[in-house]
């Protein structure tokens, strides 16, 4: 596949953590207005979190984290410099850290 299609339209699957958390937290805001049930929120908010961990390790690196041969190379740069949201191992630590200090 051309990895500059690849760099434009790989990176929707790798967002799919932070949408869960963005649809929950429009249904927290909305709902919030007519029901205030804290428990019932903060029980859901952890579960979403948890939904949302689940997806972050179960949706796989992309392929120029991965692997560190020149045609991974060559689609890291592509991704660097093409791509609006670029992942790397550094990320991921991040992404993971702020799901652990949410559900702290």
């Amino acid at each position: 596949m051309d990895t500059f299609y690849e760099a434009l339209t790989g990176f929707f699957w790798h967002l799919l953590p932070e949408a869960i958390l963005l649809v929950c937290a429009c249904i927290f805001f909305l709902a919030g207005t007519w029901v205030p049930k804290r428990d019932f929120y903060g029980a859901f908010a952890l579960i979403a979190l948890a939904a949302a961990g689940l997806c972050l390790w179960l949706i796989p690196a992309p392929e120029y984290v991965r692997d560190t041969g020149k045609a991974p190379q060559a689609a890291g740069l592509t991704a660097l410099f093409s791509s609006p949201v670029v992942f790397d191992s550094l990320s991921f630590f991040v992404r993971a850290l702020a799901l652990a200090g949410g559900a702290v």
